[in-house]
């Protein structure tokens, strides 16, 4: 009895008589022996052969698995019906090819020769070692089952039906089911032809679905049924059914990406350009989030102004980097956008060894062709609204796909300058993930090195980490206030922020050393690692830069640090267009005060708009001008009129005698800090003094 006899004894129906026969090209596959015309119901199945995750449960598979989910069962189900003559399946399961040519079938030197910088090559391997993982969980409950036929199973077996169920499963919803997709018997042996117009029904008064030819549908006798499987990629071809088209408008190149507080969201670009346009949507606001940038309001209005076109800076990165490991198992380099197009074409005719060698060009070839389209569009789209009229930056066939730009930097004395002109939005450094150090890897280092514990803050790991690891060994020494010595450290005064912060830096650096037994370590040697981290630690990107010279901080920056959304470099970009020669700053703390700045990068700022100073429980902060008005609605009404002169006139005695001293300092650093941080605080008491003693008592 051959599987459509099966079908039919069991109440499967055909219009005519079908049969099978073996294709060439693509296996097996049903021939008609009537006409087939537009709105004939062409097969119809009832509901109680489908197959899905109910018919598993409802086995003597769910009666001895009670407890797996329902894919595992139905994966058994399945193993089990095509090895047991005797069960109700077995005639349709032995029906299913024994091998498949999918990549999961493929040798692990195939792959790796065929499919690198293809998306589907971390799909391969991730799907291997979900069903090693599906295995291991499965053998040791087969090996002692009361199903005997199931006692003997290897890997091979899941594989089979792995491939078997994912080259023929149908959604669930089509019969009204739940689950992970419903396989239908005999209906799932037509093959794929594009264009073909079908339609699938659920008769559920009939209790049975219909595969029913649509406006477009003529089979003659002696012909091949076809079913038409939907518009799918060349990936969704290879990964599901083991072949690709050579033809297709429906290639795609998946795009995922995430922002620092969002989910990772994926896009696919295909042919069509406008699919450009919809992932920048969103690269937008993942890319830029506005803490990273928003100083103050002509840094806002710059970056708002110019975010779009770092965007498709950065995403044209990304897309180039991509097309280049495509096209790397070219025996020849690809320098450029006409070697890539060129190698597309070539995919197509040359001469293969095997068949899984040529689906996997067209595969590529697909591939290939997409990310050239997407370049296309976003070279337009940067000539065209960001580029001033007169000049050009579009990628054209002859541009050269080079990767860093390292040589646009120099340093001298101890800062970053610019060695030739660049343009805003230009990466003047890049940093790959494996050569910048984040948190996420000092986090797991500590874990795996000491155990479960949680810590204050990520300056408390990154400190740890740089103690016990020795990896900063490597960067010369900065100039940071834990390299002071006692007396400079006590000019700060103990009643300002910087003190506190650089008191507190110390006391969590001891606790650690101590806490985690790190010995060997003299204070020397601890002050200097807390000043190499602190200076290096960007606090918004909470990674650790790997720079000697660090670029100064600065309110008005030149440039920023950024993590690229897709290739996850860490990257220097220009913020505006910088000539030869200009210095490269960065604003490292938004918002920041000066105690903040001293105490990480050892410097400070003679204006400091974000500054401030305690006064009491009161925190004081710089104002262009302090009216009477001010000094009552921030001492408040409980504090009395009197009080807030009497106070600033403590703080700045205080402050006075700290004064004096540097009339007999040295104006070196860090005597210079100090004493323009202290100049800055007294500036802020007199501020308020000035308007305190306009109020009444």
């Amino acid at each position: 009895m051959d599987l459509v006899q099966w079908g039919e004894s069991r109440g499967i129906q055909c219009v005519g008589r079908f049969h099978p026969e073996e294709f060439e090209s693509k296996g097996f596959g049903l021939v008609t022996d009537t006409d087939i015309h537009p709105g004939d119901e062409i097969i119809s199945i009832p509901l109680k052969l489908v197959i899905g995750e109910h018919t598993a449960r409802d086995s003597v598979i769910g009666r001895e698995f009670p407890d797996l989910d329902g894919k595992s069962q139905l994966i058994l189900f399945m193993i089990y019906q095509r090895l047991d003559p005797n069960s109700d399946f077995h005639c349709y399961f032995a029906s299913v090819p024994s091998e498949f040519q999918d990549p999961l079938w493929w040798d692990p030197e195939q792959v790796e020769e065929m499919l690198p910088g293809t998306s589907l090559y971390h799909t391969v391997t991730q799907r291997r070692a979900e069903l090693q993982e599906m295995w291991m969980r499965l053998e040791s409950l087969v090996r002692s089952c009361e199903i005997v036929a199931l006692t003997r199973i290897e890997f091979k077996d899941l594989l089979w039906a792995h491939s078997a169920f994912h080259s023929r499963a149908f959604p669930s919803k089509l019969g009204g089911f739940e689950g992970c997709g419903i396989l239908l018997p005999v209906l799932d042996t037509i093959n794929h032809a594009p264009g073909m117009q079908i339609s699938w029904v659920f008769d559920k008064a009939a209790e049975k679905i219909c595969f029913v030819a649509g406006r477009n549908y003529r089979v003659t006798r002696g012909e091949e049924v076809l079913n038409n499987y939907g518009a799918k990629s060349n990936g969704e071809w290879l990964m599901g059914y083991g072949f690709c088209l050579r033809d297709t408008s429906h290639d795609c190149f998946p795009v995922a990406f995430k922002g620092d507080k969002s989910p990772e969201e994926l896009f696919f670009l295909t042919m069509d350009p406008a699919t450009v346009e919809s992932v920048l949507v969103s690269l937008d606001q993942l890319m830029f989030p506005e803490s990273e940038f928003f100083f103050d309001k002509q840094t806002e209005e710059l970056v708002k102004k110019e975010t779009r076109f770092h965007a498709l800076l950065a995403f044209q990165e990304f897309v180039v980097q991509k097309l280049i490991q495509l096209c790397q198992t070219r025996a020849e380099s690809v320098l450029n956008l006409q070697d890539c197009s060129r190698y597309a074409s070539e995919l197509l005719t040359q001469e293969v060894s095997s068949r899984e060698q040529l689906h996997a060009s067209w595969y590529r070839s697909g591939q290939i062709s997409v990310l050239l389209q997407a370049i296309q569009r976003i070279s337009e789209l940067l000539q065209a609204h960001y580029v001033p009229e007169g000049k050009s930056i579009l990628l054209n066939e002859e541009s050269k796909l080079v990767g860093k730009v390292s040589d646009k930097l120099s340093s001298l004395n101890s800062r970053l300058w610019t060695s030739m002109p660049a343009e805003s939005g230009e990466i003047l450094l890049s940093f790959a993930p494996q050569e910048y150090t984040s948190f996420d890897f000092v986090e797991d280092f500590c874990l795996s090195t000491f155990g479960e514990f949680e810590l204050k803050d990520s300056d408390a790991y990154f400190l740890l980490w740089a103690f016990s690891s020795g990896a900063l060994t490597k960067f010369k020494s900065v100039e940071s206030p834990f390299n002071w010595s006692d007396d400079e450290v006590t000019l700060l005064g103990d009643f300002t922020r910087a003190y506190e912060l650089v008191s507190e830096f110390k006391d969590m650096a001891i606790h650690l050393l101590h806490t985690f037994e790190i010995k060997h370590m003299g204070d020397k040697l601890m002050n200097d690692i807390m000043g190499k981290v602190l200076r290096r630690l960007h606090p918004g990107l909470n990674v650790l830069v790997p720079m000697d010279e660090i670029p100064q901080h600065s309110p008005n920056p030149s440039a920023y640090f950024r993590i690229n959304a897709f290739t996850k470099n860490l990257e220097l970009v220009a913020l505006r267009r910088l000539q030869s020669g200009e210095e490269i700053t960065c604003n490292w703390f938004p918002f920041g005060d000066n105690g903040t700045i001293i105490a990480r990068h050892g410097m400070v700022l003679d204006t400091n708009i974000y500054d401030s100073i305690d006064v009491g429980a009161v925190k004081l902060n710089f104002r262009e001008s302090v009216s009477k008005e001010d000094v009552i609605q921030i001492f408040g009404e409980k504090v009395g009129i009197s009080n807030p002169l009497k106070i600033c006139q403590i703080v700045a005695q205080s402050l006075d005698p700290i004064l004096g001293e540097f009339e007999h300092l040295e104006e070196r650093s860090p005597n210079s800090v100090v004493k323009t941080y202290i100049s800055c605080q007294a500036r802020i008491i007199e501020q308020f003094i000035n308007a305190c003693t306009d109020l009444e008592p």
